[in-house]
């Protein structure tokens, strides 16, 4: 989001497979990560805004099994989910900047959304 504000227009990597590889899922709240003891028992979806196949089928718990078990198929709904993640999450901004709101977009995002204890929403 914060490159976006500052004119970046087309991306290419690999943070939604390598994350999910590592057991990390993205959400509007932040990423999380899935090896952690306190999905364990889990039942809510990976994220409650997502409408992706491993939100509306899987829970966290289940999910987390799947990755502490070496799974395939953990591997691949993580990355299912983090790139439905990222698909809404871009096309959220060309909206935002469609309708000329893209600053407020943008303070909501960072508002919400868990990040390092670097401000990357500022120069």
């Amino acid at each position: 989001v914060a490159s976006v504000a500052r004119g970046v227009d087309m991306f290419d990597c690999v943070l939604p497979t390598r994350n999910a590889r590592n057991g990390q899922a993205f959400t509007a709240d932040g990423p999380l990560t899935l090896k952690q003891a306190r999905y364990a028992k889990d039942a809510a979806p990976l994220d409650a805004e997502c409408a992706c196949y491993a939100c509306r089928g899987f829970s966290r718990a289940y999910l987390r099994h799947l990755f502490m078990s070496s799974e395939l198929l953990a591997y691949r709904l993580l990355t299912l989910h983090n790139v439905t993640f990222f698909l809404r999450l871009v096309r959220d901004m060309r909206a935002a900047i469609a309708a000329g709101g893209f600053g407020p977009f943008q303070a909501r995002f960072f508002a919400r959304y868990a990040v390092s204890s670097v401000d990357v929403s500022r120069d």
